[in-house]
């Protein structure tokens, strides 16, 4: 490193602008500094000395300021370049996050983010911390404001820690709002005194649970367009969540999109879809993700979803090729196949593990597949299945469905309208064409002589 000539004034500033921040009177010298300055926490031992500034000059080694420069930066997180002029005035710019106070926390590689009432940046489990901010209580006019908002498209996972719910936030609107990656939020009974929730999760396109410690109603009146896009959105009492979705939403309860483990209706599969083509489902989690996964998620088995977009394999559904039942479906009851392969552009689609499933609903399962030209049901059992409506519609290059030869209906439908609806090239196994005026779920049988209907027996 080299040398230079440096006016006394200048490290003399330094020098005052660190006893500004720490309080002290010690004196320093030139290669003391940097450690002082990374020692400088926000605390002060008293009002800190201020010496008069000398008018000489001396030299001094550049690696000196280097690592002045590069102490401010561990301080503030910059990446900032300084010259020795400008140095002191960065020290005094200095702040710390200290004190009791609402804070946002993010942690885990800006995965995670806890919001707690605690001592100082920290996390209730004690997790490295890489980036806090204050929990504004007054709220948020816009999505912008939010102080997390650079980082929302990669938060996973939100923690609410108990010690929050001393401090009251009348206004909630657009504290989640777009964290596209955002699956889980834990603790959501701990933010207390909310009045107000416009957009609070509005874009969390992946959001799937929203969990309270204890039941759960909140005081939450004025809710514009909170859950807006949160197709994957199941509460503990089954209710999947709708564009429209609104105030009365927040709650455990029947209705809400809230879910409470002490009375928790949910039952999740998994679902993985590989390079193949190759789509998995069954219960349980698994073990993680292998590089030939295109994607993944659970999936509320017992949940009627109602949009296009709350599969796991949405964005990849027009890979399907084949798809596997797992065994462990077999067991669930109030099994709900609504919208699982709706909008699949797949020209094929082979199946296996029809038996382990017995589904209650299939409306909108096949809905708009409009290249797929057979369907292989072979080995379902329809006779729990009470819900049709659109189950087969817009299939429209789809010409024969295969079912076993015991195939029946049960004897009462809750809902069977359009459930072939534009299906205009299908025919049943004894030559009955698809009719306009005839595409409800009573043509869902086999086509036999004095059983007309649309399904062939294989």
């Amino acid at each position: 490193m080299g040398m230079g000539i440096i006016a006394e004034s200048v490290l003399g500033d330094i020098a005052n602008a660190i006893r500004e921040q720490n309080g002290g009177s010690a004196t320093y010298r030139p290669a003391e500094m940097a450690a002082a300055i990374a020692e400088l926490n926000g605390t002060k031992s008293g009002k800190g000395a201020a010496r008069a500034l000398g008018g000489g000059s001396g030299v001094v080694s550049d690696s000196v300021f280097s690592a002045i420069a590069g102490a401010i930066r561990s301080q503030n997180g910059l990446a900032t370049k300084y010259r020795p002029g400008e140095m002191a005035q960065a020290i005094r710019d200095l702040s710390w996050d200290t004190g009791l106070k609402p804070r946002a926390v993010l942690y885990n590689g800006g995965k995670n983010l806890e919001l707690n009432y605690l001592d100082g940046p920290q996390t209730y489990y004690d997790d490295a911390v890489e980036r806090s901010w204050e929990l504004s209580p007054t709220g948020y006019a816009s999505d912008t404001d939010v102080p997390w908002h650079d980082y929302r498209e990669q938060i996973a996972f939100v923690r609410v820690d108990p010690s929050l719910a001393t401090v009251s936030f009348p206004d909630i609107s657009h504290w989640f709002q777009g964290m596209t990656a955002l699956t889980n939020v834990t603790g959501f009974d701990h933010i207390s005194g909310a009045t107000k929730a416009s957009q609070t999760f509005s874009g969390d396109s992946d959001l799937r649970s929203i969990s309270c410690d204890a039941a759960y109603s909140s005081s939450i009146t004025s809710a514009s367009i909170p859950f807006y896009g949160c197709r994957k959105l199941v509460g503990g009492h089954l209710t999947v969540a709708r564009d429209t979705s609104g105030a009365s939403a927040f709650t455990t309860g029947a209705n809400g999109l809230l879910a409470y483990d002490g009375d928790d209706a949910r039952l999740w599969a998994y679902a993985r879809l590989y390079t193949s083509g190759k789509l998995e489902i069954n219960t349980g989690w698994g073990s993680g993700t292998t590089p030939d996964v295109l994607a993944s998620g659970p999936i509320c088995v017992n949940a009627r979803y109602n949009a296009l977009g709350s599969m796991p394999w949405h964005d990849h559904r027009d890979m399907l090729a084949y798809v596997v039942f797992g065994s462990g479906l077999s067991s669930v009851e109030g099994l709900c196949t609504d919208y699982w392969f709706y909008n699949t552009k797949s020209s094929h689609l082979g199946f296996s593990g029809w038996p382990n499933l017995h589904p209650v609903s299939m409306e909108f399962m096949f809905n708009g597949s409009v290249s797929l030209q057979s369907l292989d049901l072979r080995g379902l059992d329809p006779s729990t299945i009470r819900r049709w409506t659109y189950a087969f519609a817009g299939m429209s290059s789809l010409t024969t469905i295969l079912v076993s030869e015991g195939w029946a209906l049960p004897s009462s439908l809750a809902s069977s309208a359009s459930a072939f609806y534009g299906d205009n090239l299908l025919v049943g196994g004894n030559g009955t064409k698809f009719s306009s005026s005839k595409t409800g779920a009573n043509m869902a049988v086999i086509d036999r002589a004095g059983q007309p209907g649309y399904l062939t027996a294989g």
